[in-house]
């Protein structure tokens, strides 16, 4: 009688200790689905992050070129107004209307951009009332010009009033843009921040895909080994269709042809020089 070499179920593995790789791998992709869905979290907060501080760093910079541009645009008028004075050139007077109507323009800018913060909301406050001195200032001397009392009006110039406000102007805006400057600073530094933290998180996010990935990979491997070994283990090849039964479902699935041998792997055939030596099929 030729024993069967098939395991019975007593001797095959516990269902929970073939389950337990299983569970296991599982366990890590749930593991690593969950760790990346945190991650990608984390970088859209910190994305979120750094557009604001990109918003502040525009904000400030803004400011700033608008203090530069209101004090260039004062130096302006105040030239155009000494140049009408000297020469009595009509051309002088264009960059002194200019400047003006430019910072006429200007003031509500900075109003607008400042009511967030209210030192710099005071300091505006004082630059109103510093600019309109000035210009009133510039205003008299050409009045006095156009009356015909040129001298008059240099001697004003050479008073130094114009001079006093235009440093008072000068204090004013330098102290505004040193706000600006270190409100920079610290929007800079938290920029480069943020931005090494995403590098950091989208590293981790990249190895924790390549690692689901290799994962899924090993699994893909691995599913087609319990079928084959279940074909080999269950083959009686004859010519009983019966004994080809438990092979017939992996077999199909890998493209294996019923075999030809008359014997059985359990007794196979033995020859003057031995055994035969036994043939599984290759799939």
């Amino acid at each position: 009688m030729i024993p069967d070499s098939t395991p019975s179920p007593s001797a095959r593995r516990p269902l929970g200790a073939r389950l337990g790789p299983v569970r296991s791998r599982a366990g890590l992709t749930a593991a690593g689905a969950a760790l990346l869905l945190l991650v990608g979290s984390a970088n859209g907060v910190l994305l979120a992050w750094q557009s604001s501080v990109q918003h502040r760093i525009t904000h400030t910079l803004t400011v700033d070129r608008t203090l530069m541009q209101v004090l260039a645009d004062l130096l302006d008028s105040e030239t155009g107004q000494r140049g009408y004075l000297l020469t009595g050139d009509p051309a002088f007077l264009v960059p002194y209307t200019a400047g003006q109507a430019r910072i006429a323009a200007e003031l509500p800018v900075l109003d607008a951009e400042l009511r967030a913060s209210p030192t710099q909301e005071a300091r505006l406050r004082a630059l109103r009332p510093a600019i309109d001195r000035k210009f009133a200032e510039l205003d008299r001397t050409l009045a006095l010009d156009r009356a015909g009392d040129r001298d008059g009006a240099l001697a004003l110039v050479r008073a130094g009033e114009g001079k006093a406000e235009m440093d008072g102007i000068r204090r004013i805006i330098e102290s505004m843009r040193a706000q600006e400057d270190d409100l920079l600073v610290g929007y800079q530094r938290h920029a480069h921040r943020i931005e090494a933290l995403v590098g950091i998180g989208s590293v981790v996010s990249v190895g924790i895909m390549a690692l689901l990935a290799v994962l899924a990979l090993r699994e893909t491997a691995r599913g087609g080994r319990p079928c084959r070994a279940s074909c080999r283990r269950s083959w009686r090849p004859s010519s009983s269709a019966a004994d080809w039964s438990g092979a017939a479902a992996c077999g199909s699935a890998s493209g294996a042809t019923r075999p030809s041998p008359s014997w059985t792997c359990a007794d196979p055939p033995r020859s003057p020089s031995g055994p035969i030596p036994r043939r599984w099929p290759s799939w």
